[in-house]
């Protein structure tokens, strides 16, 4: 398995981290290193996320952050889709 993040999801894990980093940095670093290593997880154990609210989709919640980890498993590929706050309204689209 390998894991790729679209554009859209590392842009918006990196303003998540931008907006918490400007009040506590190392909240920022300290959540940053739970997202890889939960996406990590997710090598050895793709199914591990809830089944999305997205046909195909699945959704990762990652512990001890308010973050929830949108992604795809097709074939040997693990594509993370995107990444919201908890507080975040989600779009239609996944």
């Amino acid at each position: 398995m390998r894991i790729e993040w679209l554009p859209i999801a590392i842009d918006s894990l990196q303003d998540q981290l931008d907006y918490i980093g400007h009040r506590n940095v190392d909240a920022a670093l300290s959540y940053s290193r739970r997202v890889e290593a939960a996406v990590g997880r997710l090598m050895a154990h793709p199914l591990l996320g809830r089944s999305g609210h997205r046909p195909g989709t699945r959704e990762l919640v990652v512990s001890g952050t308010p973050f929830l980890v949108v992604y795809r498993v097709q074939d040997d590929v693990i594509t993370v889709l995107r990444l919201f706050h908890g507080a975040q309204d989600r779009p239609n689209s996944p």
